[in-house]
């Protein structure tokens, strides 16, 4: 195919996919990142014959993980308004947020998490109908041996598609290769993120030594080939959504706190097919199917075939219950099992008071003071901890605790789950996520309010200066 009919070939792709799909005068939000793929999408809109530059807005997010991005923000927002249209740009610090929200999570799953919240809140505002990406055949490909790897259900596996529900994508026809034939004709201009060359990234990976090696000892037409097998998967899906949507939603409560159905529901299907129901109500109920992998829905399944009462933990917010007859999805509630995502900074300042009413606490405040001298032995009243100031590295971060959290308690010099310190205290399981962690700039936690401080920044006979911290009620008088 010549250059001037792939030119043809994307246009009236992009014309059928509006007759087809979208209703007339829809408006659309581009999720425009400034690579090769985006510069071509929004290219073809804005020299479409059937949108009106008005009907359209350009959505950037700066993820705050390169240097170049601010430059980058700078000069598509320019470039846009040059157009006469309109622009919504943001930053967020993906790395901050990874270090200090969610530790447990991939940059990647974070970024996609922020990045989405982000369009939508565009969609909104511009009081759009769409939101368009421009993800194209590779992405397709890569995203597919992607959730392979990871441990997907087939509803994972077949997860994009040209148009699902407000999302649009309507290069997934495209290879990269041909998106790049597009560009070079109409001489546009785009950014080159080097993060795509970082290998430590999965879909990196993927995108530079799996599919090579595997193009290289099968030829290229393997590509299609898997490409083929996945829309096969996608068949399959569409046969399960069927029989989910027709019958077993139909005996599901779906509420905002919660979302249940009838153990006895298990008993008409095969556990494949249950474990596939089991991913829709999920992703029905809290928007996204993040945290409910393949090893967690190995253990709800393991642990239904035996007699009693369980819980599983599916991320910092969910977990899912089995109550007798009955099988739960539950969000943690305030005043019970909730791990907030908040995090209190603390500087290194002479003298703070901090307020703590972002977390999940019955206590108002904590008093930072430093102290001169040396206090013999390991001191650590229930709300107060003396500590080594020498030994610490600010700024300290002050938040609830979450699983997987660990310490290494005093007198101990490996550390111990806190989950197991609070069980062996016998702190009932509701009262769980009131407890609050205080952590290092490094985020070894150094102190478990009310449970002890970590012994390698206990005081000792060495200790020059000292870190008194009280958590306190407000005095009501």
């Amino acid at each position: 195919m010549n250059i001037i009919e792939i030119e043809e070939r994307f246009h009236r792709n992009l014309s059928s996919f509006l007759e087809e799909n979208i209703p007339a005068h829809s408006r659309f939000v581009l999720a425009i990142s400034g690579g090769l793929d985006s510069a071509v999408l929004f290219d073809l809109f804005l020299n479409s014959k059937k949108i009106k530059k008005s009907d359209f807005c350009v959505a950037h997010l700066n993820h705050g993980i390169r240097r170049e991005s601010e430059y980058e923000l700078e000069i598509l927002k320019e470039k846009v308004k040059e157009k006469n249209i309109e622009f919504f740009g943001e930053k967020k610090d993906i790395p901050s947020l990874k270090r200090d929200v969610y530790p447990g999570r991939s940059v990647e799953d974070i970024a996609r998490q922020v990045r989405y919240d982000f369009l939508h809140s565009v969609k909104k505002e511009f009081q759009a109908d769409y939101i368009v990406t421009a993800h194209h055949k590779d992405d397709l490909l890569e995203t597919f041996l992607m959730r392979i790897i990871k441990g997907t259900g087939i509803n994972g596996i077949s997860c994009i598609k040209e148009k699902d529900g407000i999302l649009l994508r309507p290069l997934l026809e495209f290879w990269r290769s041909e998106l790049e034939s597009y560009a070079k004709k109409r001489d546009i201009e785009f950014f080159d993120d080097k993060t795509n060359y970082d290998t430590k990234y999965l879909r990196n990976s993927i995108r530079m030594e799996l599919i090579p090696f595997l193009t290289e000892k099968f030829g290229n037409s393997v590509k299609e080939i898997i490409i083929r097998d996945r829309n096969n998967f996608s068949k399959a899906n569409d046969f399960i959504d069927y029989f989910y949507e027709k019958d077993f939603k139909t005996k599901c409560e779906i509420k905002e706190e919660y979302c249940c159905v009838s153990l006895k529901e298990l008993d008409k299907y095969p556990e494949f097919v249950n474990t596939e129901f089991i991913i829709r109500l999920y992703q029905d109920w809290s928007g996204s199917v993040f945290g409910l992998d393949s090893k967690k829905l190995s253990s709800i399944f393991n642990r239904l075939k035996s007699h009693g009462n369980f819980s599983i933990d599916i991320d910092a917010s969910k977990y899912f219950e089995k109550s007798y007859d009955e099988l739960l999805f539950k969000n943690r509630k305030k005043g019970g099992r909730i791990y907030n995502s908040e995090v209190i900074k603390i500087e290194n300042s002479e003298i703070s008071e901090i307020e703590l009413g972002c977390l999940n606490t019955d206590y108002d405040f904590l008093i930072a003071k430093k102290l001169q001298g040396n206090l013999i032995g390991d001191v650590c009243e229930e709300l107060t901890a003396f500590l080594d100031l020498g030994k610490l590295d600010f700024p300290l971060y002050l938040r609830n605790a979450q699983p997987g959290d660990r310490i290494i308690p005093l007198g101990m010099k490996g550390n111990k789950k806190i989950s197991k310190i609070l069980k062996d205290n016998k702190l009932p399981r509701e009262m769980r996520g009131k407890i609050m962690v205080l952590l290092n700039s490094k985020h070894d936690i150094i102190w478990c309010v009310g449970y002890g401080i970590s012994d390698s920044y206990k005081v000792n006979d060495d200790t020059s200066h000292i870190l008194k911290l009280e958590i306190r009620k407000r005095d009501k008088n």
